[in-house]
């Protein structure tokens, strides 16, 4: 080997170790700003259709009501449906008004209901114009509480009308003659 060849070596040897000894452990400066957003990209192709849905109530699947209900429309079905109905009214010999009807819930005859309240309301011509009212008033109403309970108490503290259950869903309300006449009732039961 010659000459210039061993020092051109040996200079390689010696400057390339001092070349990586910046890359060590010291400090690399600030982080740079973000750049410039891209343009956006191409739009993928649309993807295979997926599989058709299932219809779960024709065919149950184990997430379906009916693995936990047998019947789901009768778990579902609206329940405690009350209905009134074979309503009569009329005065019996002694004068007093005398109203029948029948409670069914569900389609069921039902005599679990109490009576809460019985009112009367009637036109009375000698009942002052309210006031903040300009006369005439349409309708002077009055109302009369023939049957009710107390709302503080809860005790019976009106009674001069009778609500009785006469059985099979059958009700019987009764007021005396002196409160019948040509006057409008309102029953309340719970």
């Amino acid at each position: 080997m010659s000459k210039r060849m061993l020092f051109l070596m040996c200079s390689i040897f010696l400057i390339v170790p001092l070349l990586f000894l910046g890359c060590g452990s010291g400090d690399s400066g600030a982080v740079g700003a973000t750049g410039a957003t891209g343009a956006t990209g191409a739009a993928g192709a649309a993807g295979s259709t997926g599989p058709a849905g299932e219809d779960l109530t024709a065919n149950p699947t184990p997430e379906a009501c009916s693995v936990c209900h047998s019947n789901v429309t009768a778990t579902h079905a609206q329940t405690g449906v009350v209905t009134v109905g074979s309503i009569a009214s009329g005065l019996n010999e002694g004068g007093d008004l005398v109203a029948t009807f029948n409670v069914k819930v569900d389609g069921v005859n039902s005599d679990s209901f109490a009576p809460y309240a019985v009112y009367l309301h009637f036109d009375n011509a000698a009942q002052a114009v309210p006031a903040g009212m300009a006369a005439p008033n349409i309708t002077n109403g009055q109302r009369n509480q023939l049957f009710g309970y107390d709302r503080n108490t809860h005790e019976l503290s009106v009674s001069i009308a009778s609500v009785v259950s006469t059985g099979n869903g059958n009700y019987q309300v009764t007021v005396p003659a002196a409160g019948a006449g040509s006057k409008t009732f309102k029953l309340v039961m719970e």
